[in-house]
């Protein structure tokens, strides 16, 4: 008998043994990975899109100024005034003016003048809202009384938008003694 063949216990001889059979790359498989990275290149383009229009598109044209005290006392009475003006030869709208939480955390916010068409509050910052369209040389002031609640240095960003949510910001800190 061949090396190769062993003998049964009955005495007759087994073939070699079959490797076991390879399994089949399945279709599912395939069709997922191809949806998968088809996917992936959908969501990226859809970032570098949103990339392109958060840094090339302009800020509102607004020419903005803030005006606030640089210091004052626990329980007194301070404005935060803000003015936006439109330097350009077109009509501007103007949608809100947004104050940061980090600049009235350390006040109590008394009267808004003029009064805000709708006043909202969304996670860190306050916004009111003036539905005003400002004819060239044009401009509006906001002013918030404001009384100081506790000492301590706060700042924060105020921010004049469009409708549209185009902005200008500017940065303000008061310190509260």
């Amino acid at each position: 008998m061949p090396p190769s063949q062993s003998q049964s216990p009955w005495g007759s001889a087994t073939p070699p043994p079959v490797p076991p059979p390879q399994p089949k790359r399945s279709s599912a498989v395939i069709t997922a990975v191809v949806v998968t990275a088809a996917a992936t290149l959908v969501l990226c383009a859809a970032v570098l899109v949103f990339a392109w229009f958060v840094f090339t598109s302009r800020p509102a044209p607004f020419a903005v100024d803030v005006q606030a005290p640089a210091e004052v006392a626990a329980g007194e009475k301070a404005t935060l005034e803000v003015r936006a003006s439109n330097p350009t030869s077109e009509r501007l709208k103007l949608g809100s003016i947004d104050v940061y939480d980090s600049l009235l955390d350390g006040f109590e916010v008394i009267d808004v003048e003029p009064r805000p068409d709708r006043r909202d509050h969304t996670v860190n910052l306050s916004s009111f809202y003036y539905a005003r369209s400002l004819a060239p040389g044009d401009a509006f002031t906001m002013r918030l009384h404001l009384r100081a609640r506790r000492a301590g240095v706060f700042t924060g960003d105020v921010d004049v938008c469009t409708p549209l949510e185009q902005f200008v910001t500017t940065s303000v800190s008061i310190v509260v003694r």
